[in-house]
C-alpha cells in the first residue's frame, strides 16, 4: 500500500473518531434566513451529544465580537432580549438540544455573509471540555 493512501486513510479514521466522539451540531436555521439592517432574528443551534456518556452542563456560546486568531471580523449582531450564552444543562448520550438565540443586526450592516464563531462546553464528568465550530448568518440588504 502506497504511503499517500495509507496517510489518506489514517486522517479519514481520525476525522472519523473525532467527530463520532463530541457535542456537534447538527442544525442551523435563522428566521428570517436573510437579514435586514436593523432587523431581528431568531437563530436555532441544535446540539447532538455523540459521545458515549451523559455529559452537564452544558453552554452554547455565540462570538459575535470574532475571532482574531482565525481572521474572522466581527458580526454586526447583537443579543436581543437575550444572551449570546444559552445554557442547555445535560445533554444524554445520544440525545439532541436546541439553544435558541434572539439575535438584531446593526442598523449599519453591510451586505454579506458574516462567519459566527461558536462554541460548546460541557462537563465530561472528568473535566470541562469546548468544541467550536463556525455558522453564518447574512445580511441581505444595504444600511437605509
Amino acid at each position: 500500500m502506497n504511503l499517500k493512501l495509507l496517510s489518506a486513510i489514517i486522517l479519514e479514521i481520525i476525522i472519523l473518531t473525532s467527530l463520532a466522539s463530541a457535542l456537534t451540531i447538527t442544525s442551523v436555521t435563522s428566521s428570517p434566513e436573510e437579514v435586514q439592517p436593523g432587523e431581528k432574528v431568531s437563530l436555532s443551534i441544535e446540539i447532538e451529544n455523540n459521545l458515549d456518556i451523559d455529559v452537564t452542563d452544558v453552554v452554547v456560546s455565540l462570538n459575535l465580537n470574532g475571532d482574531v486568531q482565525k481572521n474572522i471580523p466581527a458580526a454586526p449582531f447583537s443579543p436581543y432580549q437575550s444572551s449570546s450564552e444559552i445554557k442547555i444543562g445535560d445533554l444524554d448520550e445520544n440525545d439532541e438540544d436546541t439553544a435558541d438565540f434572539e439575535l438584531i443586526a446593526d442598523a449599519d450592516a453591510i451586505l454579506g455573509s458574516y462567519k459566527i464563531p461558536v462554541e460548546i462546553s460541557y462537563n465530561d464528568g472528568t473535566s470541562i471540555k469546548n468544541e467550536e465550530a463556525i455558522i453564518s448568518l447574512i445580511v441581505s440588504a444595504e444600511p437605509r
